[in-house]
């Protein structure tokens, strides 16, 4: 199941302009969504799978069962189909918050403080980002600042290992794919079910290594306390929150 993230730690005293730091919100919450929606999806899947089953099992025990065999096969088309087209939504916009969020990580690297205006990402193209992967989705590492960094000492080395993981599921996917096939939902519709389903394991990578560079720019962008600020460093990924903790 995929995961949600932390997104911005608004309540602290942020030094971050609105416009990035609601575009940052807007990602966020974004691939928040994306990530429970397929989850939902998989559960719908699920489900058509025990139809099939049940419906199977029935007229195996002489059961009038043709209607209830031929509505559960469709349903299974349909949820497989679901799937992929919510993993390739969810591939894609995790790719540009992804680029959006390490970019804005290493211009506060490069220049100590996030630029007043930046204008809203492009969507990224999953593609790209597989083509290119070292230039949508660098690395990111900010100096921490004084004796009292050891907060973003320790995010670096998590958004480090977040990066490596970024990094593994693009040569998997590569191997695995044409790099255009998470570009359009609309071209992984009707998939037949004995082929090979999309992976998710590369949307996940993107969101955890975006959510990562989020909460590092909070990090360093905190005002007022120690070892933060404007020569703070950007790494990490915050805890997770799974859906039954978000809805119950």
């Amino acid at each position: 199941m995929s995961e949600t993230h932390d997104l911005l730690p608004i309540g602290w005293d942020l030094d971050v302009p609105d416009g990035v730091r609601a575009t940052l919100l807007d990602l966020g919450i974004a691939c928040n969504e994306a990530a429970l929606a397929l989850n939902q999806a998989h559960l719908l899947y699920r489900w058509s799978v025990h139809g099939c089953e049940a419906a199977e099992a029935a007229e195996a025990y002489g059961e009038v069962s043709n209607h209830r065999r031929q509505y559960a096969r469709q349903w299974f088309d349909c949820t497989i189909s679901y799937v992929d087209q919510l993993t390739a939504v969810y591939t894609a916009t995790a790719a540009t918050f992804a680029g959006y969020a390490a970019r804005l990580g290493a211009t506060l690297a490069a220049r100590g403080r996030l630029p007043a205006e930046l204008p809203d990402p492009a969507p990224i193209r999953p593609s790209h980002v597989l083509g290119e992967p070292d230039t949508h989705v660098p690395l990111v590492q900010l100096r921490p600042a004084g004796t009292g960094g050891g907060p973003i000492v320790t995010h670096n080395a998590e958004l480090v290992a977040q990066h490596e993981r970024v990094m593994e599921m693009v040569d998997v996917a590569v191997e695995s794919h044409p790099i255009h096939v998470y570009d359009d939902p609309a071209r992984v519709a009707d998939r037949p079910a004995e082929s090979v389903g999309l992976s998710v394991d590369l949307a996940d990578a993107l969101h955890g290594y975006a959510a990562a560079c989020v909460w590092g720019i909070g990090l360093a962008t905190r005002t007022g306390v120690a070892g933060t600020g404007a020569g703070a460093g950007v790494a990490g990924r915050r805890p997770v929150e799974n859906h039954d903790q978000l809805t119950g």
